[in-house]
């Protein structure tokens, strides 16, 4: 007689624990945090911002920390925050998993002009 050691009921839990996991990363995503970021440059903004909704947000310090962020206050998703706290700065966010962002300069065309922000929203799966 063999055995296998991929025997289905010793993956059940695993496969369990991995759809928890992605469930809460997705969760993260698009749970609302309460916000309360006074106005003021957008390097300390994004940071606060990392505090308040315990994510990573990682950029370049150079190229936020020339730029202003404006007041933002109420519950938003990380993503909402986010847009528009770069919403006149020529940066947008890119979203790595559910816990970490990366700011990155806004794509530009071949003319050289900045194009305009695109929102992407998703529903929970």
């Amino acid at each position: 007689m063999q055995h296998s050691i991929f025997n289905a009921s010793r993956l059940r839990p695993l496969a369990a624990a991995i759809a928890l996991l992605t469930s809460l990363s997705i969760h993260a995503q698009t749970a609302p945090v309460s916000v309360d970021l006074p106005a003021e440059s957008l390097d300390k903004a994004l940071n606060q911002l990392a505090r308040q909704a315990g994510v990573q947000i990682i950029f370049a310090s150079g190229i936020a920390s020339d730029k202003s962020a404006p007041a933002l206050k109420g519950n938003f998703t990380v993503g909402e925050a986010l847009n528009r706290l770069l919403s006149a700065s020529g940066l947008s966010a890119q979203v790595q998993d559910g816990k970490t962002f990366t700011v990155v300069p806004q794509p530009r065309d071949d003319s050289g002009t900045l194009l305009k922000p695109v929102q992407v929203k998703a529903d929970n799966l």
